[in-house]
């Protein structure tokens, strides 16, 4: 929801900026961030369609066993507050150290291609597969392309063409709106790359 968003977003900019060490990061380091949290909560989502199609369709629990190992019992409840949660405690404990930019940079990393998660996210790809479900991104009305929420908007539409490209889970798709009028500023110089994830709706009242 849009609700998730902002906390997702608002959220991890105040931890960021109120951490000295790492208040300087700006631009496509920002960017680059923003689009490894972004994948880190698509595949927190994709873990609870799994779960609620296994629950829906009354799957036998081992079908779960790789994504309640990787949980560890946690109740997630909305993927973006987990995420939010997950990132600002690597946040937190990079800005302990002399080097917190890289040593942040490096946790994402651990926590991208953590085993647990990857054993995980086959696990949902097989229950997923067939099942035909929509993650959706409906970004906020009220918006300022020229604070760091654009570089949150660059890095959220890296990380769709990347679920999408990289391995994609059938059955499972992610929708996300922008107004148009920000989509120069998000893609950039890559609107080839993005033209053909595309779709434009016009609204008439």
């Amino acid at each position: 929801t849009a609700d998730d968003y902002e906390e997702l977003h608002s959220g991890f900019l105040d931890c960021l900026l109120r951490t000295p060490a790492l208040a300087d990061i700006r631009g496509r380091e920002l960017s680059n961030i923003f689009y490894r949290i972004w994948t880190y909560l698509f595949d927190v989502a994709a873990l609870e369609v799994a779960t609620f199609i296994a629950r829906r369709e009354s799957h036998p629990q081992p079908n779960l066993l790789a994504i309640r190992r990787y949980f560890k019992g946690r109740e997630v409840g909305s993927p973006a507050r987990f995420t939010l949660n997950q990132v600002t405690a690597l946040l937190r404990h990079a800005a302990t150290g002399l080097t917190a930019a890289l040593d942040f940079s490096a946790a994402l990393d651990r926590l991208l291609n953590n085993a647990d998660l990857q054993a995980a996210i086959e696990n949902a790809r097989n229950i997923i597969d067939r099942a035909h479900s929509l993650i959706v991104i409906d970004t906020l009305e009220q918006y300022d392309i020229s604070d760091n929420r654009l570089y949150s908007f660059q890095g959220l539409v890296r990380a769709v063409k990347r679920f999408h490209d990289q391995k994609p889970i059938r059955g499972l798709a992610i929708r996300c709106f922008l107004p148009q009028e920000m989509t120069e500023h998000v893609y950039g110089e890559n609107v080839a790359k993005y033209k053909a994830l595309t779709a434009y709706l016009e609204w008439t009242y």
